[in-house]
């Protein structure tokens, strides 16, 4: 399976796992977070499960970026957050993939990946399960929407 950065034709220099994960595994105590766009939200104040069934996607170690400064950079969006052990138990991976030196992205000692090997209808599955799992954040900062051009706000 072709990386995040290669799938998205993105060339990174890693700095490699942390050296308390040599293989760059994840302690199952650690905290991961991800941002999620409020069109990736339910109704019920959950992501949607398609949020978590792409073969890898993003997170942010919360022992290297605590919530409160993942909440500053990310404010307008929801933020979501799970254990490796959480994830492991449903079927997925979780590794260490810091960014350093990368041309078009900014460092980011605290990034890993998750990912899941599974078929689709698999890894549908699996979403689902994560979706139930995690705790949600709303955002830090809700934008004033005010009314279009010509119409009429509400009395």
């Amino acid at each position: 399976m072709a990386s995040f950065r290669k799938r998205h034709g993105l060339s990174a220099t890693l700095a490699g796992p942390e050296p308390s994960d040599p293989d760059g595994q994840l302690g199952d105590t650690e905290t991961l977070l991800r941002y999620i766009p409020e069109v990736g939200m339910t109704d019920d104040g959950k992501p949607m499960s398609g949020m978590f069934k792409e073969p890898e996607f993003s997170v942010d170690r919360a022992s290297l970026k605590p919530l409160p400064q993942f909440r500053e950079e990310h404010s307008e969006a929801y933020v979501i957050e799970f254990s490796a052990a959480d994830a492991r138990q449903i079927g997925y991976k979780v590794q260490a993939d810091p960014i350093l030196n990368d041309p078009d992205l900014p460092d980011n000692r605290a990034h890993a990946k998750v990912t899941n090997e599974h078929g689709p209808t698999e890894r549908l599955r699996m979403a689902k399960r994560l979706r139930d799992l995690v705790k949600t954040h709303p955002p830090a900062y809700v934008p004033l929407r005010l009314p279009s051009p010509g119409r009429r706000s509400p009395q």
